[in-house]
């Protein structure tokens, strides 16, 4: 990966973000985690914002922004991510359902952590994917 303006950019916003909600927690410990997460939220907009700028100047000239091989490539991850992120769901299942049946003293996730685990699983494994079928070529 070099070093353009774009990354430049990204850790500007990101370190921006970062000392300025720290600062406004009073450089504290605990405001450090939350400035932290409110940087990479910024960084994730900031690199959203560039590639819908990129999609739209490459659509102005002409150029496709996803040929055959993408969404293939993009189908094929999402079906795997989908399969194993229902079963990811099916487990979790399971694994409340074993804690109440059999009185173990394990931790049980609420509800909005199981969801959130379930969502995290599913868009990592796709990117994850994603990335090595896109890199690797592997098409069969």
């Amino acid at each position: 990966m070099e070093l353009t303006e774009k990354w430049v950019s990204v850790a500007v916003a990101c370190l921006a973000a970062f000392l300025v909600l720290w600062w406004r927690t009073g450089w504290e410990g605990s405001g450090a985690l939350l400035a932290a997460i409110f940087a990479l939220i910024v960084a994730n907009l900031f690199l959203l914002g560039w590639k819908a700028w990129e999609a739209k100047k490459e659509r102005g000239e002409g150029f496709s922004s996803r040929d055959e091989v993408t969404l293939y490539v993009e189908g094929r991850a999402a079906y795997y991510a989908m399969n194993a992120g229902l079963w990811f769901m099916l487990a979790l299942l399971w694994y409340m359902w074993g804690i109440h049946v059999f009185g173990l003293s394990l931790p049980e996730p609420s509800a909005p952590e199981a969801i959130t685990m379930s969502a995290l699983f599913m868009a990592l494994l796709f990117l994850g994917l994603k990335w090595k079928f896109g890199r690797t070529g592997n098409l069969g």
